[in-house]
């Protein structure tokens, strides 16, 4: 199960990734179903050839998160609205993410990352996401959360919460998220 759920989200992220250039020559709807067919294209070749699980073991552990983000992007074309984030709000994020890999990599002494195996922070850090998407009444934030907290329980994919939630792929995301929002307000 954990595989297919890996092998789900990078077709999601793939999908997204291959998307964005298209739009500079496609219709957007166009651009969101051609990057979806390389991706499962690509998806299909991983599965016949095992090799190429270079680009899974590249984006393990795969986060629900990014994997919404990326399908919520794909689907804007096809009228489906998820709220958006202010340039600010995704730099906010930035800073705190990248603190968090920082201590995560051995940057300060206490490993953050360890606290979303089990215990307090396992249980508050879903529970203040959860209390943001309310207040934001952001319904894709509180789906990822509510997601994230059932595939850790389930025991698919990593066995760390702060996996689910967010991976490294965020900060790329976010930075495209800020720009599109600074240079390209749409």
């Amino acid at each position: 199960m954990s595989d297919a759920y890996e092998i789900l989200c990078i077709t999601v992220i793939t999908g997204w990734v291959f998307s964005r250039p298209l739009r500079w020559v496609l219709p957007f709807q166009l651009a969101a179903i051609f990057g979806l067919l390389v991706a499962m294209i690509l998806a299909v070749v991983y599965l016949i050839w095992p090799f190429s699980g270079w680009l899974v073991a590249i984006f393990s552990p795969v986060s629900v998160g990014i994997a919404a983000l990326a399908l919520a992007d794909l689907a804007r074309p096809f009228g489906v609205m998820a709220q958006r984030w202010s340039w600010q709000e995704l730099g906010v994020v930035l800073i705190f993410y990248c603190a968090y890999i920082y201590a995560s990599l051995g940057g300060v002494a206490f490993d953050r990352y360890a606290l979303g195996y089990s215990g307090g922070a396992a249980i508050g850090v879903p529970v203040a996401l959860a209390g943001v998407a309310y207040y934001r009444k952001d319904w894709l934030m509180a789906a990822v959360v509510a997601g994230a907290q059932v595939l850790w329980m389930a025991g698919i994919g990593s066995e760390n919460l702060f996996d689910h939630l967010a991976s490294a792929l965020l900060v790329p995301a976010v930075l495209i998220g800020m720009a599109r929002r600074i240079f390209l307000p749409l």
